[in-house]
C-alpha cells in the first residue's frame, strides 16, 4: 500500500479535536444563531422605518437591540428565557414594547423609551398604562431618569397631584438593561442607539461578527487543546512501549511528542475555526449544526490535501479516489461516533468516540480496499493464464496446419517415385526375380530417406556365408 493511501491518524486527531471544540462551543454557537436572527429582525424594522426621522425611529429600533442582546445572553447561558418584540410579532401598538417570557409562565411587559433628555424620558414613562411594567431606557440615561422620576414624584406628591404615583412607579421600575434571573442584555447607550439607527447594516454586521468570533475562538481554543493533548497522549504511549532509546534518547523522544502535539493543536484549532466560518458563511440548512459543519470542514481539508498531492504527482488517479473515499468514510464515522458517545459521556465522549469512529472506519476501508485489490490482481493473473493458453492453442493449430500442408506437399512431390518403386517391387515379385524386387525396394527406401543394409542379393549371401555376426536392420 502506498504511504499516501495509509490511514492518517493526524486527520483523526484533527477531526476529534474539532468536534470536541464544537461541542464545547455549543452555547456560543446557539448565541451566534440567536444574535443573527435578532439582527435580521432589526434590519427588517430599519427597512420599514427608512422614511422615519432618526430622532423618532431610534426608539423603535432600540427595542430590537435590547431584545437581541438579551436573547444572545440567554442562549449563551443555556437559559430558556426569551425577549419578544411586540412589533416583530405584528402588534406595534401594544402597551408593552417587549415581553420577557419564561416557558409556561406569564410574560413580563417592558416599555422602552429613548430620549436625549432624561427629564423628557421620565415624563414619557409617567403614563398610567405603563404602571407596573419594567421601564427600559438607554444604559447611560437610567440613573438620571431614576433620579428625576424620584424627585418629580416627591414634588408632585407634595402638591397632591395624581401623576405622583406614576413618577414613583418609574423610579422603582426604570432599568438601563433587560434583566431576568441571571440573564442580562448589558444595556445600550444613547450614542449606540443613534449609531445603530444611522447605520443599521454596519451595526448589525458588528454584533453578528462579534458573536461569530466568540463562537470561533471558543471552538478553536478547545479544539486546539483537545487535539494537542490527544496527540501527546498517543505519542507518549508510543514512547512508553518502544522506549526512549528507540527514538534516539529521552530528549529526542519528548521533542517528537511536543512537535506532534503542537502540530495537531494547530490543525484542530484551524479546522474548528474554519467550520464556524463555513456554518455562518454558507447559510445552508444542512450545515446549521456545528458538528456537521465541523465534519464538513475536516473533510474539505483532507480532500484538498489529497487533490494537492495529486496535482504534485504524488498520487495516481486511483490512489486519489481511494484517499477521498477513505477520508469521507472516516469523517462520517467520526461524526456519528462522536454524536453517540457524546450523548452518553458528554464532551469527552465526543472526543474519544469521534477518534475511535474515524480510525475504525479508515482501517476498515483500507482492509476492504486491500481485499478488492488482491481480488483484482488474481483476476488479472487468471486473465493472463487464459490468454497464454489461448495463444498456445492457436500456435498448435498453426503447427498442425503447417505439418499437414508440408506432408501433402511431400506426398505430391514424391508420389510418382513411390508408385514407380512399388511397381518395380510388384514386377520383381511377379517374375520371381529377387534382384529386381530388391532394386525396387531399395528405390522405395531411398525415397523415404533410408537405405538397405545390402545393396544386392550377392552381398547378402556373402555376409551370411562369411560371418556369424547378427544382421543389423
Amino acid at each position: 500500500m502506498s504511504d499516501q493511501r495509509k490511514p492518517s491518524t493526524e486527520s483523526g486527531f484533527r477531526l476529534a479535536g474539532a468536534l470536541y471544540g464544537a461541542e464545547q462551543a455549543a452555547l456560543q454557537a446557539a448565541g451566534a444563531d440567536v444574535m443573527r436572527q435578532g439582527m435580521r429582525q432589526f434590519l427588517d424594522a430599519a427597512q420599514r422605518l427608512t422614511a422615519v426621522p432618526v430622532a423618532i425611529k431610534k426608539g423603535n429600533l432600540f427595542e430590537y437591540l435590547e431584545a437581541a442582546k438579551f436573547n444572545y445572553d440567554a442562549a449563551r447561558k443555556g437559559s430558556s428565557l426569551v425577549a419578544e418584540v411586540s412589533a416583530a410579532l405584528g402588534d406595534p401598538t401594544a402597551p408593552a414594547d417587549i415581553v420577557l417570557r419564561r416557558p409556561g409562565g406569564a410574560g413580563i411587559p417592558v416599555q422602552a423609551k429613548v430620549s436625549e433628555s432624561s427629564t423628557q424620558a421620565a415624563r414619557m414613562l409617567a403614563n398610567p398604562k405603563y404602571d407596573g411594567m419594567v421601564k427600559l431606557v438607554p444604559r447611560d440615561k437610567a440613573p438620571r431618569v431614576k433620579a428625576f422620576s424620584a424627585g418629580l414624584a416627591k414634588r408632585t406628591g407634595q402638591r397632591g397631584e395624581a401623576i405622583s404615583r406614576q413618577y414613583a412607579d418609574t423610579a422603582v421600575n426604570v432599568r438601563g438593561e433587560l434583566a431576568l434571573d441571571d440573564v442580562r442584555s448589558g444595556g445600550t447607550d444613547l450614542s449606540e442607539a443613534i449609531e445603530a439607527t444611522e447605520g443599521p447594516r454596519r451595526y448589525a454586521l458588528k454584533l453578528s461578527a462579534g458573536a461569530i468570533a466568540s463562537e470561533a475562538v471558543t471552538a478553536g481554543a478547545h479544539a486546539a487543546v483537545a487535539s494537542g493533548l490527544l496527540r501527546g497522549a498517543v505519542e507518549l504511549a508510543k514512547v512508553g512501549f518502544a522506549g526512549p532509546a528507540a527514538m534516539g534518547g529521552a530528549p529526542s523522544a519528548f521533542a517528537v511528542v511536543a512537535r506532534g502535539s503542537v502540530q495537531s493543536a494547530l490543525h484542530g484549532g484551524a479546522t474548528a475555526t474554519l467550520a464556524t466560518t463555513m456554518r455562518h458563511a454558507t447559510r445552508l440548512p444542512g450545515l446549521a449544526k456545528a458538528n456537521v459543519s465541523t465534519a464538513m470542514a475536516a473533510g474539505l481539508i483532507d480532500a484538498g490535501a489529497a487533490v494537492y498531492s495529486f496535482v504534485k504527482g504524488e498520487l495516481t488517479p486511483e490512489e486519489l479516489g481511494h484517499r477521498l473515499g477513505q477520508n469521507g468514510c472516516g469523517t462520517l464515522s467520526g461524526l456519528y461516533g462522536g454524536m453517540v458517545s457524546g450523548a452518553a459521556l458528554g464532551p469527552v465522549g465526543v472526543l474519544l468516540g469521534s477518534l475511535a469512529g474515524y480510525l475504525i472506519a479508515t482501517n476498515t476501508y483500507q482492509s476492504c480496499m486491500a481485499i478488492l485489490e488482491r481480488a483484482r490482481l488474481a483476476e488479472e493473473e487468471s486473465g493472463r493464464a487464459v490468454a497464454l493458453l489461448e495463444a498456445a492453442r492457436r500456435k498448435l493449430e498453426e503447427e498442425k496446419d503447417e505439418f499437414e500442408q508440408n506432408w501433402r506437399s511431400l506426398l505430391s512431390e514424391r508420389g510418382e517415385f513411390f508408385r514407380a518403386s512399388l511397381a518395380s517391387i510388384d514386377d520383381g515379385l511377379s517374375q520371381g526375380d529377387p534382384e529386381a524386387t530388391l532394386a525396387g525396394l531399395s528405390e522405395f527406401m531411398g525415397v523415404c530417406g533410408l537405405s538397405l543394409g545390402f545393396s544386392d542379393f550377392e552381398s547378402f549371401d556373402n555376409f551370411m556365408c562369411a560371418t556369424d555376426d547378427p544382421i543389423v536392420l
